[in-house]
C-alpha cells in the first residue's frame, strides 16, 4: 500500500461523517491526502536535508562531549555534504513506498 492509499483509508475510516453529503466527505478525503503528500514533499526540499543534517551532526557531537563542541557552519563543506547526504538516505528510506503484498 503506498503512502496515498494509507491517507485515503485513514481519511475514511476516520474522517467520514453522516451528517455530511457524500462530496463533502469526498472533499475530506482529498485534503487528508494532499495535506499527507504535501507534508512528504517537505520532507525532501533542501531545508528539511538541512536540518536533519545538523541534528544528525549535532547528536554526534554530543556523543564525544570530551572533545571541544564544533560548530556545523565552522565544519568543511565536505564535512557537511556527508552528513546531508546521511539525512537525504534517511529521508529517502522514510518515504520510500511500501512493495504490495
Amino acid at each position: 500500500m503506498n503512502w496515498d492509499e494509507k491517507a485515503e483509508d485513514y481519511a475514511g475510516a476516520h474522517h467520514t461523517y453522516e451528517h455530511r453529503t457524500p462530496e463533502d466527505n469526498r472533499l475530506i478525503e482529498k485534503g487528508i491526502v494532499n495535506g499527507a503528500r504535501w507534508q512528504r514533499d517537505e520532507l525532501r526540499t533542501d531545508e528539511a536535508i538541512e536540518r536533519v543534517a545538523k541534528a544528525e551532526f549535532n547528536r554526534e557531537q554530543a556523543d564525544y562531549e570530551y572533545f571541544d563542541r564544533e560548530d556545523w557552519e565552522d565544519q568543511h563543506p565536505s564535512n557537511q555534504d556527508v552528513f546531508r547526504s546521511r539525512a537525504r538516505t534517511a529521508i529517502t528510506a522514510l518515504l520510500e513506498e511500501e512493495d504490495d503484498e
